[in-house]
C-alpha cells in the first residue's frame, strides 16, 4: 500500500494523515494476519523546518513505513511486479 504525504504541511495536520496511515495498515495486517509493505511518497522537507524534517528522517530510517521520493516511485512498480503484488479491495462482489 501506498500513500503520498506533503513533508511541507503544519505539524498537526502531517501527524493526523501519517497517523491515519499507519491506523490503516495495522488493520489491514490484522485482518490478512501477516505484516504487509507500506511506501510514503513525498519530498525530503527543508532541514530549515525542523519538526516535519524531524518526522520525515524518523519515516526514513524507521523501518515501518518505506520512504520513497516523488521522484523515484518506479521503485513502487518494481516491488509490485517482484512480489506479485494483487490488489486488497476489489470491486467484485462475492
Amino acid at each position: 500500500m501506498g500513500q503520498t504525504l506533503d513533508f511541507n504541511k503544519r505539524k498537526y495536520y502531517l501527524e493526523n494523515d501519517l497517523m491515519s496511515y499507519i491506523a490503516l495498515s495495522k488493520i489491514i495486517d490484522s485482518q490478512k494476519n501477516k505484516k504487509g509493505h507500506y511506501f510514503v511518497v513525498g519530498k525530503e522537507p527543508s532541514k530549515e523546518d525542523k519538526i516535519n524534517h524531524l518526522l520525515w528522517k524518523n519515516i526514513y530510517k524507521g523501518g515501518l513505513l518505506e520512504f520513497v521520493d516523488i521522484e523515484e516511485t518506479d521503485k513502487i512498480i518494481e516491488y509490485m511486479e517482484n512480489h506479485d503484488v494483487q490488489p486488497y479491495f476489489s470491486d467484485k462482489s462475492e
